[in-house]
């Protein structure tokens, strides 16, 4: 009797057991850690944007081209995932000219909003 208790709970025990390593392996295949990376590889390019050196852009022109086609290129990249680029707006403040001289100052001020007076777009979404 004590032998059948004992053969019960180890029954038991590997059903829990296979039950939540099956749940668990549900959810890892559900989620994609790769299109993840793909999102966050396109924040890292508008972080990239907004902290761009003084030195490394002579025009507001060379600037907006190189982070459109970083972040254009993610789709390239991820394309394994089905990863879109759903946002790729680079954008000089407003009054600006692209051809203007790049400002890292204002670079800093960039955020995902349309231009503004002394603060430049920078938005690369990746869905």
């Amino acid at each position: 009797m004590i032998l059948a208790a004992v053969a019960g709970l180890a029954a038991l025990a590997v059903t829990i057991v296979a039950r939540t390593v099956g749940e668990t392996g549900d959810q890892l295949a559900d989620s994609d850690p790769r299109l993840a990376a793909a999102k966050i590889a396109g924040e890292e390019v508008v972080h990239d944007a907004a902290s761009a050196a003084a030195d490394r852009f002579d025009t507001w022109g060379a600037w907006q081209e190189h982070f459109r086609r970083r972040c254009a290129h993610l789709a390239t990249l991820y394309i394994d995932t089905g990863a879109e680029v759903t946002v790729n707006e680079f954008r000089p403040p407003q009054g600006a000219a692209v051809s203007d001289p790049f400002d890292a100052a204002l670079a800093r001020s960039a955020d995902e909003q349309p231009p503004g007076p002394g603060r430049p777009q920078a938005a690369c979404e990746v869905g």
